[in-house]
């Protein structure tokens, strides 16, 4: 998997001339930005890099809007929905390949975030003739709940993993987000500092001398953290 920053960028961020350092300190300074990346995606809880092609399935909920479950869907053209009763996620026999894909701006819309895709809902949409709004909707105009007249809105059918979800999320190599890159040089520019120097007391004895770190309470880590806190995956 692709890192979230490279390691010349990531040097020349510190200050660091990448000739000047031997071939020692450059393999250090890679394992050190291959954790932190780590550490980063595992805490965001998610890979953050472009990923294509991932496949989801969902249960339809009976209403208009299905959550997407993938963060950052950020190429609209690359959406791909299709709708089978007995999927079942997948599992069922020759089942989803047979599907008709449901069509963009006609059966369904992707309604992002702030425009930006950090989260998005599937809507759906009434479709574009009278044989597509019967089912799973009955109404080709959505009115209010009031009169004799008035008819359900488009929806998902409910159903279990009746749908599937293709599509590519995630930052592409030459687009990580800024606030992402200066969490990780920030991350490793702390690792670097106490390896050389050591790590945080947080106590301290004479006799049969002991010491206790402050690794897990460092309020410098807590800083990098904020960076990055739109980022984070909190699904509910």
């Amino acid at each position: 998997m692709a890192l979230l920053l490279e390691v010349d960028e990531l040097l020349h961020r510190m200050n660091l001339n990448i000739s000047d350092l031997s071939e020692r300190e450059k393999a250090t300074y890679q394992l050190w930005l291959e954790g932190v990346d780590r550490g980063v995606k595992d805490w965001c809880k998610w890979e953050l890099v472009r990923t294509t092609g991932r496949v989801e399935y969902y249960d339809g909920n009976g209403t208009a809007n299905l959550p997407l479950r993938t963060p950052w869907v950020v190429d609209n053209s690359s959406l791909a929905v299709r709708l089978d009763q007995t999927g079942y996620g997948g599992q069922a026999t020759n089942r989803f390949a047979a599907a008709p894909a449901q069509t963009k701006g006609t059966d369904y819309m992707l309604r992002l975030e702030g425009g930006s895709g950090k989260s998005g809902l599937l809507v759906r949409l009434p479709g574009a003739s009278i044989t597509s709004y019967l089912w799973p909707s009955d109404s080709l105009f959505q009115r209010g709940r009031g009169g004799l007249a008035w008819r359900q809105g488009p929806y998902w059918p409910a159903g279990i993993g009746n749908i599937k979800v293709t599509c590519d999320f995630g930052f592409a190599s030459g687009s990580i987000p800024e606030g992402v890159r200066l969490a990780v040089a920030g991350a490793v520019a702390l690792v670097r500092n106490f390896a050389q120097k050591g790590w945080p007391v947080s106590s301290e004895t004479l006799g049969d001398y002991s010491y206790s770190a402050a690794v897990g309470e460092m309020r410098e880590f807590a800083d990098v953290r904020s960076y990055l806190k739109y980022y984070r995956d909190t699904q509910f």
